[in-house]
């Protein structure tokens, strides 16, 4: 165990106490000297997901009359968190769906809103909106599973939610 000194490459520099055999030691040192220290890279990835927008997920769940349809937001969301909050959407952790790896994931904080399929005019009046603040560029979104997936998902044989 010893404690170093490691100069970023940002220019910043870093006390830290490494263990282990002297080679790995030097190994980790030359590594980590060669990235940003962690507040320069906590700001450069901050900066990146302001600049990429909300991600936008949907999920559809159930059987039946309790189909249900869950819109997510992660990300940066803070310049719309007001419009979020207006439109019904809670703020807090949730598990955006990635398989075997929800098991080790940490939740993503986020708006979400959960919405009965089986109510066919809330549920079209949101995915309308989506769409239409999507289109319309009020936001740059990265969307995972496309709206026209879900609103297919959604109707699965109403016809009145297909043509929106």
């Amino acid at each position: 165990m010893a404690w170093t000194t490691i100069n970023h490459s940002c220019g910043h520099t870093s006390a830290v106490q490494l263990y282990g055999p002297e080679k790995e030691r030097d190994r980790t040192v030359a590594y980590r000297a060669s990235q940003d220290c962690p507040q320069c890279w906590s700001k450069t990835k901050r900066a990146a997901d302001e600049a990429s927008g909300p991600l936008i997920t949907a999920r559809v769940y159930g059987d039946g009359p309790k189909r249900t349809l869950e819109i997510v937001f992660t990300r940066s969301t803070f310049p719309i968190k007001d419009m979020l909050k207006a439109r019904g959407y809670k703020f807090g952790e949730y598990t955006v769906s990635r398989g075997f790896l929800d098991l080790m994931a940490r939740p993503d904080k986020g708006w979400a809103k959960a919405m009965r399929c089986s109510d066919t005019v809330t549920t079209g009046t949101e995915l309308a909106w989506l769409a239409e603040c999507i289109t319309v560029d009020k936001w740059e979104a990265h969307i995972q599973d496309a709206i026209s997936t879900m609103m297919a998902s959604v109707s699965e044989g109403r016809g009145e939610l297909i043509g929106l």
